[in-house]
């Protein structure tokens, strides 16, 4: 069982598509924009009661009105060899807000203002650099120097 705290964001940012596959069923569940629909997530942090540890939660927001079901057609491989079952599908700018939204819930105030103070402005742009920054991970690959 999950208590959610008062630190909950919510995300309405520029989401493409959120798809659910089916293998089993030889279906998805698809909420995109290209069928008119709005994917929407809510952004929450919670705190695990069994081990009193704080956990973030990503929930696919949207009634089945704003959403669909389709026959899982399109694939060379059979569904159920798949190694996945799902995906969130962002534009560039989305990713961004995702990430943002993110640092917001699982930095405290003060390390979310130090990060802020700590990168240029242009790293913003490239929001798994904000990423690795926020966790301390060294970037390892990347760009070849010429």
């Amino acid at each position: 069982m999950r208590i959610e705290k008062p630190r909950a964001k919510r995300f309405f940012g520029k989401v493409s598509a959120i798809r659910v596959y089916l293998p089993e069923l030889m279906k998805e569940i698809d909420q995109t924009v290209e069928r008119g629909e709005r994917p929407r997530l809510l952004i929450k942090r919670t705190l695990r009661e069994k081990t009193r540890k704080p956990e973030v939660e990503v929930v696919f927001l949207g009634s089945a009105r704003e959403r669909h079901v389709e026959a899982l057609n399109y694939y060379e491989k059979h569904p159920e060899d798949w190694k996945t079952w799902g995906s969130l599908v962002f534009p560039l700018e989305g990713a961004k807000e995702f990430a943002r939204c993110l640092l917001e819930l699982i930095l405290k105030p003060e390390e979310l203002e130090k990060l802020n103070q700590s990168l240029e402005w242009r790293v913003f742009q490239v929001p798994r650099l904000v990423l690795w920054k926020a966790v301390g991970l060294k970037k390892t690959g990347g760009r070849r120097k010429k």
